[in-house]
């Protein structure tokens, strides 16, 4: 087991996501902190999209934190704004818009880690 893990996301510098584009991530905890899951400050820029894809074996939580946007969970869509989030089942695909003109920043978090 790990031993407890500090951080200060003011303090971290965003950083390209090593997959996706429009995205700038800050971990928070990854599989090298935390045993079970992988912790992200997301930002995607405004009219950025991640596009759809799918996580076979992990879940995803993610919670608004600033800006807005469109879920596409399956065949639905589902508008986003702060304080607002969804948790997705392994094996459902998924995508996000920024549909505002401010950067959307999330928390994710990913279990099992995926990082």
């Amino acid at each position: 087991m790990p031993e407890s893990h500090l951080f200060d996301a003011n303090r971290l510098a965003w950083q390209p996501h090593p997959q996706l584009r429009d995205i700038l991530i800050k971990p928070l905890a990854t599989q090298a902190t935390h045993p079970g899951a992988s912790v992200l400050l997301v930002q995607l820029a405004a009219g950025g999209m991640i596009a759809r894809h799918v996580h076979e074996h992990a879940s995803e939580t993610a919670l608004v934190l600033a800006g807005e946007g469109m879920l596409t969970l399956g065949s639905s869509e589902i508008a986003l704004q702060p304080g607002s989030g969804v948790t997705v089942a392994p094996g459902t695909p998924h995508s996000l818009r920024n549909t505002g003109d401010i950067p959307l920043e999330l928390i994710a978090v990913h279990s099992p880690s995926l990082l």
